[in-house]
């Protein structure tokens, strides 16, 4: 909730509220509820099915039963990866997921429209308040997308991985409250004490040309 934000002209750091957090605490009588629908967003809503994933649909069916065990008994650490091109559809079977399970999805740490990319101390500053604010929940659980923006300095997916970003992250996979699902487009990218946190990863292919025609058919 405690960023810290450069004096003009000066430099030098001071910590201040989180800017989201400090608009919503001057809403009278607020209460957690409206907290987290303002700073989380409204849950993602699945478009499609599992089943329009069959060709993976052991590792999905494997995941399912991870992900709900973890959520029941409230074990932490619990990361999914879903890995492969960008438009593969990781996204959209996180959705599919959560929806078969009966969770609630919230996508953090996304871009904001008309923004350069978000860095990388604010877009995890944002999944630890998710965590935070859903730590005791039964029925929640969190979507990461891409992963990369965090690992690699700039937009360079050729540098090795930032090692205060690499550092942060890996306390957060080993500790996190919340179940998360990660999506990522090359996880051999990430340093392998990134890579080897993960629970269990899934590389998400293109969909075979039939499926995605019945995909097509559905949107």
């Amino acid at each position: 909730m405690i960023q810290l934000a450069d004096i003009e002209d000066e430099d030098e750091l001071y910590p201040r509220i989180d800017e989201d957090i400090r608009q919503i605490l001057m809403i009278p009588n607020v209460d957690k509820t409206t907290m987290v629908e303002n700073v989380l967003g409204r849950p993602a809503e699945a478009k499609l099915q599992t089943s329009d994933f069959s060709y993976i649909a052991k590792d999905i069916d494997y995941i399912k039963q991870q992900i709900k065990s973890a959520v029941e008994q409230g074990e932490t650490g619990v990361n999914i990866l879903l890995h492969g091109p960008a438009g593969s559809g990781k996204t959209e079977l996180s959705k599919a997921i959560a929806a078969e399970l009966g969770l609630t999805l919230y996508s953090v740490g996304e871009k904001d429209e008309g923004q350069d990319v978000g860095s990388a101390q604010h877009r995890v500053g944002k999944l630890f308040l998710a965590h935070s604010f859903l730590k005791d929940s039964k029925d929640a659980i969190l979507l990461f997308d891409e992963i990369e923006d965090l690992l690699n300095k700039g937009t360079d997916t050729e540098k090795k991985a930032d090692t205060f970003s690499k550092i942060v992250v890996n306390r957060l996979i080993e500790n996190n409250p919340v179940v998360t699902i990660w999506a990522g487009n090359d996880p051999d990218k990430f340093h392998d004490s990134v890579r080897q946190r993960f629970t269990y990863s899934i590389y998400v292919d293109y969909p075979p040309v039939m499926m995605r025609m019945k995909v097509w058919e559905k949107q």
